[in-house]
């Protein structure tokens, strides 16, 4: 039988032509298969993770616009200043380096065999409250060798991930201390390869200098007091002006100073001097704002 047949018989539409004749359907296709769902393309296993920092509406369609906060991976560096990345919906585009926060844990794993080709979700970023954590065990760590008298070498490291702050002053001044180290940098490396006759002048300046008085130090934390905000506040339940008042009597650079080793004793005065006048500006904020409140 063709596809389609009429059925109507000749009696009915002779009596009356304006009748419309009957048919019966008969599909020779079978109904289309749904499409399948957009699965994104896997991910390399050294995919980092990254968040964004600040909105970026992307310039053409080759960019992937990004939203604060946004979480994403990274797929390939393009250089210093840009990034290829996939967000967690899967798509991919480039974002500029400097609106993305990369952080160096690996990507999560797959969910497992109930979800074989499920997309890629990366878990959130250590948050500030983690980051707390994190600087609360190293200084503990550091009190601890002071108390058993083991002088101090080092500072503190803050956390991956403190260095958030995008205020332009900020920003600039970041900028201008990574210059300064840079310069710092490659000013000894040229003294290093100098004649041994210009190195023992300069071993003698340094020795004169030291002599004259204690050395100066080019060592700096690299943060501003937003930055510190963020890492001591989130997680803390103690902060607040008093609890800030007390912890800023460790870092006076008197104190400080004195439990440092000689080789560490300039850059740690130094850092110890940078850390407390940060605190110094806590106080203030706090002060502000109990002071507001007092108001009401």
């Amino acid at each position: 039988m063709a596809p389609y047949e009429h059925t109507s018989s000749s009696s009915d539409s002779s009596s009356d032509p304006n009748a419309y004749p009957h048919f019966k359907c008969y599909p020779e296709d079978e109904p289309e298969p749904e499409p399948e769902p957009h699965r994104p393309t896997p991910l390399p296993a050294n995919a980092r993770p990254a968040v964004a920092l600040r909105t970026w509406p992307g310039r053409d369609s080759l960019d992937l616009p990004i939203k604060k906060g946004m979480v994403m991976h990274i797929l390939e560096e393009k250089g210093e200043h840009w990034l290829i990345v996939q967000s967690d919906r899967g798509k991919e585009g480039w974002v500029p380096r400097a609106f993305v926060q990369v952080f160096s844990a690996p990507r999560p794993q797959d969910d497992g065999p109930s979800r074989p080709h499920g997309p890629h979700r990366a878990a959130r970023p250590s948050t500030t409250t983690n980051l707390w954590s994190l600087w609360d065990k190293d200084v503990t760590d550091m009190i601890a060798s002071v108390r058993a008298g083991v002088p101090l070498k080092t500072f503190p490291k803050f956390p991956e991930g403190v260095h958030r702050c995008s205020e332009i002053g900020c920003r600039i001044a970041r900028l201008s201390i990574s210059k300064q180290e840079e310069e710092n940098s490659e000013r000894l490396h040229e003294i290093g390869n100098q004649h041994s006759r210009r190195n023992r002048e300069a071993k003698a300046k340094q020795e004169a200098k030291q002599q004259a008085g204690p050395p100066s130090s080019t060592a700096s934390l690299g943060i501003c007091a937003h930055d510190l905000r963020l890492l001591l506040r989130p997680g803390n339940s103690a902060y607040g002006l008093d609890w800030l008042k007390s912890y800023r009597i460790m870092w006076h650079p008197d104190q400080f100073s004195r439990r440092c080793h000689e080789d560490f004793k300039a850059d740690g005065t130094k850092l110890a001097t940078e850390m407390f006048s940060l605190l110094g500006q806590l106080m203030q904020v706090e002060q502000r704002v109990k002071d507001q409140k007092d108001m009401k």
